[in-house]
């Protein structure tokens, strides 16, 4: 039988215990590093190790490995700590003054008193250098002073050791400020990439091609009407972030995003090609426009009123003044095209006769000064201006005595009597050869005052999103970007000056 790292064996030291080495190839290699022997062999069934090797002199578990050979070291004790008393502190202050003042005497001096102190009898004069030299004896002078020396070490070593913390604290924070830099400057350069409608605060035209606001300042005032109620708004995200804001933290900001849905509206355009300008994904650019679209809707509804007749009196053109006094709003219908539907039922009640092609029709209205004062949502291009005036909601802003001008299509006298309007559109030839003189005048003063919402009409149309077709996928909010455009459309200056 072999044992390893000892000569034990069971004829020498039958008293002790010993134990094969363990199968397990991981333990296996843990012994192989303690035994430092490559000779033996692990494998064999004869192989045995003794309890001498085992810290305790006994294997407690399987995974109990061998710590006791020749080139191991003992491991030292802790000397054990006590708790010194308030004379052992009074003894080591007066320590410390004595050896201050052995230090301070010449050597000649001290060993003069010492030798008078042991032959002379204690008197007054030297009664407390006396006690002071019988309370501590001169090896315990030594082992004090050798102890202070020890502790002024460690001082010194410590305060190195704080002086290279110091050091690489300060190397830490080198470090750390090149990396915020690094990062200011990575932020920099991707807001640089970023579409700013800001570099264009200064240019006018470029405002009003991207946004179709006059200036800048108009810009910012139509922001400011929304940013507050903007931090509501909901991107389809059910869970909350830390600050309380419905979905994850954005991307853009509040006003860049305001930005992004601007150009949409205002250039048409694509939503890769404002995922390439704002450096987002193409379907946070859809989330951003699909929530923007609606709560944009919501904000800038109830600003489209028409105003009482105070108000429209006061800011009525001389036009109107001399011509129409009465004439409260001016309304048309507009058609947009969109595409076919796949239905052949959607696609029949989608077909306008008037343009030929399947569209969304809408009807608009505008106050004698110019400013857009009615717009219904788009319904099908065959439902006609009669159907669209009364399920749109029209006749609930008309008062009694109200006059609306309107084209010779908009054949809806019932309707407005119902509700005490009048209705002022161009005499019919009927089976007449020709007009009178003062059906002549009555239809070029209708036709002057009434050309004003064609121009609104025109410059709604100038928002490229209607340039294309409407798409089937964004039929459900088509009806809110044309109440948004239309509201936006204030902003710009008065058709009627």
């Amino acid at each position: 039988m072999r044992t390893l790292g000892c000569t034990n064996s069971y004829r020498n030291a039958p008293n002790l215990q010993y134990y094969r080495i363990p199968k397990d190839p991981h333990i296996r290699r843990k012994y192989v590093v303690l035994m430092r022997n490559e000779t033996l062999k692990l494998d064999s069934t004869s192989t045995r190790i003794c309890s001498v090797h085992f810290d305790g002199g006994e294997k407690l578990s399987r995974t109990h490995l061998p710590s006791i050979f020749p080139w191991t070291k003992p491991t030292a004790q802790r000397r054990e700590r006590k708790r010194a008393s308030f004379e052992d502190v009074q003894k080591i202050e007066q320590t410390k003054k004595r050896k201050t003042a052995l230090a301070q005497l010449p050597q000649e001096a001290n060993f003069k008193f010492e030798e008078q102190t042991e032959n002379m009898n204690v008197n007054a004069d030297t009664s407390t250098s006396v006690e002071m030299q019988t309370l501590l004896t001169g090896d315990q002078l030594n082992s004090l002073y050798n102890r202070m020396q020890t502790r002024e070490q460690e001082i010194v070593k410590l305060k190195g050791e704080i002086q290279q913390l110091e050091k690489e604290n300060n190397n830490i924070k080198e470090v750390n400020s090149k990396l915020q830099k690094e990062i200011e400057s990575l932020k920099h350069a991707l807001d640089n990439n970023r579409f700013d409608i800001s570099k264009f605060k200064d240019k006018d035209d470029d405002i009003a091609f991207y946004t179709g606001f006059p200036d800048y300042n108009a810009f910012i005032l139509c922001y400011k009407t929304v940013e507050q109620a903007s931090s509501n708004i909901n991107y389809g995200h059910k869970r909350t972030t830390t600050n309380g804001n419905v979905g994850r933290p954005r991307v853009l900001t509040k006003f860049q995003e305001f930005t992004l849905v601007m150009l949409r509206l205002r250039l048409g355009l694509f939503e890769n090609d404002l995922a390439h300008r704002f450096l987002v994904s193409r379907s946070t650019v859809s989330k951003i426009v699909n929530a923007w679209i609606p709560f944009l809707r919501r904000e800038f509804e109830p600003l489209i009123i028409i105003p009482p007749r105070e108000v429209l009196q006061c800011y009525r053109p001389d036009s109107f003044k001399k011509l129409l006094p009465n004439v409260t709003v001016i309304v048309d219908c507009t058609e947009f095209e969109m595409e076919r539907p796949s239905a052949l039922d959607s696609q029949s009640t989608c077909f306008s006769s008037y343009k030929s092609r399947t569209t969304m029709k809408s009807l608009l209205g505008i106050t004698p000064s110019g400013v857009l004062c009615f717009v219904s949502d788009l319904f099908p291009g065959s439902t006609s201006d009669k159907e669209i005036t009364v399920l749109s909601g029209f006749l609930d802003r008309l008062n009694p005595g109200d006059q609306v001008l309107a084209d010779k299509g908009f054949n809806c006298q019932d309707e407005l009597a119902s509700v005490g309007a009048s209705l002022v559109i161009p005499k019919f030839l009927e089976q007449k050869i020709q007009f009178s003189t003062n059906e002549t005048n009555h239809n070029k003063v209708v036709a002057s005052l009434r050309v004003h919402v064609e121009r609104l009409m025109e410059r709604i149309k100038n928002w490229h999103i209607f340039d294309h077709k409407i798409p089937i996928t964004i039929a459900p909010i088509a009806s809110d970007m044309l109440v948004v455009v239309c509201a936006l459309s204030n902003f710009q200056p008065p058709l009627i000056n």
